[in-house]
């Protein structure tokens, strides 16, 4: 039957799908003139008239026409009767041909033959109407034949308030399912946003919590897909849980048997994981080790914000409070064979941030790249936070946010920055031992110069650099190039260079402009840094003040300094052993 086949079509639009629920349908002829299809009162039944030989397309456009009149508020007016039906039905067939939806009766009468500006608001129609001699004479533009698709009681003005309080419900409904539909709109434009379809009630609502009642992270949790599915779970090893920032993909085990508290912790720490770019902070350090350290400090501040409940077996230790993750980092790999029995959120020596790169919507050209969404969703989110007093956050999750905003600074700038800071001034200073200089009001007082420290050796810096066949001679290039250039720019007037394999070799004191031409790769076997250091901190012709920089690949002994230390790391390499000297990382 065409008409239940319209019904259905209705049901399923994501507009009028959840709207149909509040309406009924009386099939009456008596209210609906022959040639009409339907009309609807102001509680929200429509009354049908199923004689009428309308296909599905038709009977579509009609119903939708009847329930329009409820969602745009058509029954709560004042004013000439004529000219505001006929208003409210022009404005509902231009809105409903913007859609499309349905199909128009052949039989409906088109406004702008009858001089109409059907463009024009519903207000602006109605003042156009009311000013018309032919008011009463003009036909009907709705879907009831030649009499109004909705109409007043006589008693319609003195129950204004009644019936607007009625309205209001249908006037909700619709409303809500607009919102429903332009949220579907999205997710399906993007194909990839994350829809809960299928979640258990408890990670659901985990979720939605989040997203209600959590604005820090909201924007965040909001585009991530949850995969609650024990067969890829077991795929991946994930016992617990797991996170994949690439692609926005956070893994929850079945099996776990998770609470609604421990999943709203674990799901917290996925995504502090993601949206904190541990994976890219990790710099060349051991990836399970990095994970660990980070687990740490992710759940102490999960526990400082009482957000959830801490599942057992979790890594979380009160002594590490206040400590970045590069400070756990050094503080745990000291122990590496304590530390690989312990197990992250995926289980024990796994990590649970997941590798692998997807194409994602930020990737395209049109779109913000991952960095730009991780950082804009939690700056916006820490905004709303904490404007909206909705809790307090640890001071430590606040300086990571604030720091993800800022560009990172180059590694020769930072570098330079560092030895500014630790190299002897040079300073002027006065004396008299110069020819004096004096001034024309006092042309017999002799007056001091102003002149630079006689040994030049003071404002100076050692260089030790590894030389075995490990390091690559480009890389290293760059290193020294840097170091010479901004030696040159502070007026360093020489660099003291070692360089050192299996042994340590002192080149003395060199222009900066020549430290490159005198090093030597030699390919031996493992390198020994300590002898270096120990040949500067004894030498009597090099200051005690005098900082001094490592350049290594890491592969060498552990080694330590007395004085000032700084190491310099290409990116894709760690040190195996924890250190207290300044680590900048090389491209």
């Amino acid at each position: 039957m065409p008409f239940e086949a319209a019904m259905k079509a209705l049901r399923a639009h994501p507009l009028f799908g959840d709207f149909s629920n509040e309406t009924k349908c009386e099939f009456v002829g008596p209210n609906v003139r022959a040639n009409g299809y339907c009309r609807v009162s102001q509680n929200g039944w429509v009354y049908v008239n199923l004689d009428h030989p309308a296909d599905t397309e038709t009977w579509i456009y009609a119903m939708a026409h009847a329930w329009l009149h409820l969602a745009f508020g058509h029954f709560v007016f004042r004013g000439e009767r004529a000219a505001w039906t006929r208003a409210c039905e022009i404005e509902i067939a231009r809105f409903l041909g913007a859609l499309p939806l349905g199909t128009p009766p052949k039989e409906l009468p088109d406004p702008a033959t009858y001089g109409l500006p059907v463009s024009a608001s519903r207000e602006e129609l109605y003042r156009v109407l009311c000013e018309r001699a032919d008011l009463h004479e003009l036909p009907s533009f709705g879907i009831a034949g030649s009499e109004a698709c909705f109409w007043l009681d006589d008693g319609w003005q003195q129950r204004f308030w009644t019936l607007s309080r009625q309205y209001s419900s249908f006037e909700r409904a619709f409303a809500a399912s607009v919102q429903r539909a332009l949220e579907r709109g999205v997710e399906q434009a993007h194909g990839d946003l994350a829809v809960p379809h299928g979640l258990p009630e408890n990670v659901r609502d985990a979720r939605e919590w989040f997203i209600d009642y959590f604005p820090l992270l909201s924007g965040v949790v909001s585009r991530f897909r949850f995969i609650y599915d024990i067969d890829i779970c077991r795929r991946e090893n994930i016992a617990v849980a797991a996170v994949n920032v690439s692609a926005r993909e956070l893994y929850i085990n079945p099996a776990a048997g998770l609470g609604w508290s421990e999943v709203r912790f674990v799901v917290a720490h996925e995504v502090l994981h993601a949206a904190l770019r541990h994976d890219l902070r990790r710099n060349g350090r051991d990836p399970y080790l990095w994970n660990v350290a980070c687990d740490y400090v992710i759940n102490d501040w999960l526990v400082q914000m009482a957000i959830g409940k801490m599942p057992l077996g979790v890594l979380y230790d009160p002594e590490l409070t206040g400590l970045s993750c590069e400070g756990v980092y050094d503080r745990i790999a000291t122990d590496l064979r304590r530390l690989r029995r312990l197990g992250t959120l995926r289980g024990k020596g796994s990590r649970d941030m997941l590798d692998g790169e997807r194409p994602n919507w930020w990737s395209r050209d049109e779109g913000v790249t991952l960095d730009e969404f991780y950082r804009t969703a939690l700056q916006e989110g820490l905004r709303v936070h904490l404007a909206g007093k909705w809790g307090t956050l640890p001071g430590g999750l606040i300086e990571e946010i604030h720091a993800l905003a800022q560009p990172p600074i180059p590694w020769d700038v930072a570098l330079a920055r560092w030895i500014d800071g630790v190299l002897p001034s040079r300073e002027l200073r006065r004396t008299y031992v110069r020819a004096s200089r004096r001034q024309g009001g006092v042309s017999d007082i002799p007056l001091p110069r102003y002149v630079r420290p006689h040994d030049e050796r003071t404002h100076t810096f050692g260089v030790v650099v590894d030389t075995s066949g490990s390091m690559d001679r480009k890389i290293l290039g760059h290193a020294l190039g840097a170091i010479a250039s901004f030696a040159v720019a502070r007026d360093v007037a020489g660099v003291r260079l070692v360089s050192c394999d299996v042994a340590a070799f002192d080149h003395g004191y060199l222009p900066p402009e020549t430290i490159g031409d005198r090093i030597e790769l030699r390919g031996r076997g493992g390198t020994r840094m300590q002898p270096g250091i120990d040949l500067l901190e004894r030498a009597p012709d090099f200051p005690e003040a005098g900082p001094i920089l490592v350049i290594t690949d890491g592969v060498c002994d552990s080694f330590a300094s007395r004085r000032r230390c700084a190491i310099l790391l290409p990116e894709s390499r760690t040190l195996g052993f924890p250190t207290r000297a300044s680590i900048f990382r090389f491209a």
